[in-house]
């Protein structure tokens, strides 16, 4: 009778059901549940149409150099700059060009003198030029459409 090996009792088949409804409920809840987080979660911001184009033209303007805001110190700015436009320019070819370019570059030597060096020398004071700069030229020049400034000189002197 050693030989002998003991079945396990079989189960009864009302306790087969409660498992098969157990594991279907799991399963469900567990589908809600990550239908829930995927409804829920935060959607990234979509950026407008106009934000995601990029610049049909870009305008190269001759180096700056000006004086900061700094009140004690003696700070320059000498900083090249090109800008992203919306537009092409080709409406009235070179001559319309250089037309634009003394009231963009005045509408931007506006815009440099009112920093101070200190802020410059930080990524969010360059950016925050970089917004100021656009937003001078687009009141200045609606009809550019600036959308970016690319810096291609950058050098603070005190």
């Amino acid at each position: 009778m050693a030989d002998e090996q003991v079945a396990p009792p079989p189960v009864p088949e009302s306790g087969r059901k409660k498992l098969k409804i157990l594991l279907i409920a799991a399963v469900l809840l567990a589908g809600a549940g990550g239908a829930l987080f995927y409804l829920t979660r935060p959607q990234p911001a979509h950026a407008s149409p106009e934000e995601t184009r990029a610049p049909k033209a870009v305008l190269h303007l001759d180096e700056f150099v000006v004086n900061l805001a700094d009140e004690n110190d003696r700070a320059f700015l000498r900083i090249g700059i090109q800008l992203g436009l919306a537009h092409e320019l080709r409406k009235g070819g070179e001559s319309k060009t250089l037309e634009l370019v003394p009231p963009i570059r005045d509408a931007i030597l506006g815009a440099l003198t009112q920093h101070k060096a200190d802020d410059l020398l930080t990524t969010q004071g360059k950016a925050a030029l970089k917004q100021a700069i656009i937003n001078a030229v687009n009141q200045r020049l609606p009809e550019l459409g600036v959308q970016d400034v690319y810096f291609t000189e950058f050098l603070v002197q005190r």
